[in-house]
C-alpha cells in the first residue's frame, strides 16, 4: 500500500479564513460617526456664498470680471508675457472676519490664472507663480472704476468665449462663518472612522472600514465629510490626491473653488490654493500651492 493509501488523500485546500462579523450599519450610523469626527476635529471655515449677479463695485468680492487694478502697478503676466486673468478677489473690508482668524481683516486679495489648457497649473512646481499669481492690496482706492481699468487694456474672463477658463461669467460672492472637520480626502480618514466605530459601538477591526460599514453607510459617511464646496480655511477636498504630500508647510486652505454654480474645473473638478499658516499671518502670499484636479 502506498503512502496515500496509508494516510489518506493529501489535502490541497487552503485553510478556511474565518470572516469577521459586524453589526449592520445604516445611514443613521453614518451620521453618528460623522458627528464624532466633527467634534474631534472641528476647525473654523469661511464658506463662499454666491449672489448670482455681477456686483456694481469693481473692488467687490467676486468671481471673474475685470479686476481692481492701479495703473502704476505692474500687472501679472506669465513667462511669455501673456496677461493672466482674474479668477477671484476677496474684499476683506466688506467681509465679517471673526476675531482671531488667520484671514486678513482688511485689504483686497486677488487670484489670477492663465488661460492655457491647464489653467496655469504647473505639475513640476506648484508654487511657481508663473501660470498663476496671488496679489494682495493692504490698502486700495475704491474710486477706481471699470472704465479706468478698461483704459489700462486689462483682460477679463467675461470677454473670452470658448476659453479654457473654469467660468466665463462674473458674479458676486460673500463669506459666511462656519465649522469644518477633516474630510474623506484626508489620508487619516479611515483610521479616524475606525476609532469612531470602536468608541460608539465597541466594534474593533483591522479590516477596511468600507467593508465593515457596508456600501450604504460608507457612501453616506463619505458624502457627509467630503470636504468639497467653495471656501477659505477649513479642510480641503480632492477628486484625486492631496498635492501637499510634496510640500510640508502648506497646511492652510487659502482658497478652494469647487465646480458649482457657473464654474467647472475640467470634468467636475475642484481647485485649491494652500499656504503656510505663518506666511498667511504675515500676509506673505509669495509661496502658495496652486492645484486643481478632476474626475
Amino acid at each position: 500500500m502506498g503512502l496515500f493509501g496509508l494516510f489518506g488523500k493529501k489535502n490541497t485546500r487552503e485553510p478556511e479564513v474565518k470572516k469577521e462579523k459586524y453589526r449592520e450599519y445604516t445611514k443613521e450610523d453614518a451620521k453618528e460617526i460623522a458627528e464624532v469626527i466633527r467634534e474631534k476635529f472641528s476647525q473654523p471655515v469661511m464658506r463662499i456664498c454666491f449672489t448670482h449677479s455681477a456686483p456694481s463695485k469693481l473692488a467687490a468680492s467676486k468671481i471673474g470680471g475685470y479686476p481692481y487694478w492701479e495703473k502704476d502697478k505692474e500687472y501679472p503676466v506669465n513667462s511669455k508675457g501673456d496677461k493672466l486673468v482674474l479668477l477671484c478677489q476677496i474684499n476683506f473690508n466688506d467681509e465679517k472676519i471673526p476675531e482671531g482668524s488667520l484671514l486678513p481683516d482688511k485689504g483686497l486679495l486677488q487670484f489670477y490664472i492663465d488661460t492655457d489648457s491647464l489653467m496655469g497649473l504647473n505639475f513640476d512646481d506648484q508654487t511657481k507663480q508663473d501660470g498663476f499669481r496671488i496679489v494682495y492690496f493692504p490698502e486700495f482706492d475704491e474710486s477706481i472704476t471699470q472704465a479706468d481699468v478698461l483704459l489700462m487694456g486689462l483682460p477679463a474672463n467675461t470677454e473670452m468665449k470658448d476659453s479654457n477658463l473654469p467660468t466665463e461669467k462674473e458674479y458676486g460672492i460673500y463669506l459666511e462663518e462656519g465649522v469644518d472637520s477633516i474630510s474623506s480626502s484626508e489620508e487619516s480618514f479611515d483610521d479616524e472612522v475606525r476609532k469612531a466605530i470602536e468608541e460608539l459601538y465597541s466594534d474593533y477591526t483591522d479590516s477596511p472600514v468600507y467593508r465593515v460599514l457596508g456600501n450604504e453607510c460608507y457612501d453616506e459617511l463619505f458624502t457627509l465629510l467630503t470636504g468639497f464646496g467653495s471656501k477659505m480655511l477649513g479642510c480641503p477636498g480632492f477628486t484625486q490626491s492631496d498635492p501637499r504630500d510634496d510640500y510640508d508647510m502648506h497646511l492652510t486652505t487659502l482658497l478652494q473653488l469647487d465646480s458649482e454654480e457657473d464654474m467647472m474645473w475640467g470634468d467636475s473638478g475642484i481647485a485649491n490654493f494652500f499656504i503656510d499658516p505663518m506666511d498667511l499671518q504675515k500676509l506673505d502670499f509669495s509661496d502658495v500651492i496652486y492645484n486643481w484636479d478632476c474626475y
